[in-house]
């Protein structure tokens, strides 16, 4: 597994490793207390232009079931978790987390203390921040980060029932 970090605006670095579609990506970083319903998070249109770190230790264990999506598609722009499970226990499932991950184009670091991101996230507040493999990222360009029009991106052009 290669190493990757996490590097919030204010400096503050956490080290993992990559899973998903792993890609440099800079976003806002906010966390989520769920136990389950990574499913509805991962496709929840109000995380468009963040990166969701999961409290909960282990995600991914009953895998994904489609139907379960809050929208046609994945909205967040990065999922940070201590560990994916690797194989979906669910009868229900489709596929497995990381799969949909690769599938969709989300990038995870995995394997970091995502307590104690949410420490300093409850601590400092929100922020953005830059999942990279790179140790070291301007600070200048995590901060410049700005999501815009946001709003038009998750609305689709027809009412659908």
């Amino acid at each position: 597994m290669k190493e990757a970090y996490l590097i919030l605006a204010d400096g503050k670095t956490f080290k993992g490793y990559q899973q998903g579609a792993f890609k440099e990506t800079i976003c806002e970083i906010v966390f989520n207390t769920s136990m389950t319903g990574y499913v509805e998070i991962l496709s929840d249109p109000s995380y468009a232009g963040q990166g969701v770190v999961m409290s909960y230790p282990m995600i991914g264990n009953y895998g994904v079931y489609f139907s379960n999506m809050e929208s046609q598609k994945p909205w967040l722009s990065a999922f940070i978790v201590r560990e994916i499970s690797n194989c979906a226990s669910n009868f229900t499932s489709e596929i497995t987390l990381n799969d949909f991950l690769l599938k969709y184009d989300i990038p995870c670091l995995a394997g970091v203390d995502t307590r104690a991101i949410i420490r300093h996230i409850r601590e400092f507040g929100a922020m953005n921040g830059v999942i990279t493999d790179k140790k070291e990222f301007p600070l200048d360009k995590i901060k410049e980060f700005n999501v815009a029009d946001i709003v038009k991106k998750v609305t689709s052009e027809k009412i659908k029932t």
